[in-house]
């Protein structure tokens, strides 16, 4: 069963792995050990934000298939706040 849900601590050794597999392709998830630890990071410190209003938080989504993380996706409050950003 495919499940989406908010990435956990517990979860980065699967996400470093997918991330690390996934090719040139995935170009807006960080590459290295202190990157990836830095976002996961960020979408825990949003997820418990007591807030009406988000600002400048990061949720990251991960997709487990039976329990495997195959694929991950994210969701952004302030974009394009300070210059533009194009997305494809």
């Amino acid at each position: 069963m495919k499940v989406v849900r908010l990435v956990k601590n517990s979860d980065f050794k699967s996400v470093e792995h997918l991330v690390k597999h996934s090719g040139k392709g995935m170009t807006t998830m960080p590459k290295t050990y202190k990157e990836i630890k830095e976002r996961i990071a960020w979408s825990e410190k949003s997820r418990n934000k007591k807030t009406k209003k988000p600002n400048q938080d990061s949720y990251l989504f991960v997709l487990e298939d039976n329990g495997r993380i195959v694929g991950l996706s994210a969701i952004y409050t302030s974009v394009s706040l300070k210059k533009p950003s194009v997305f494809f």
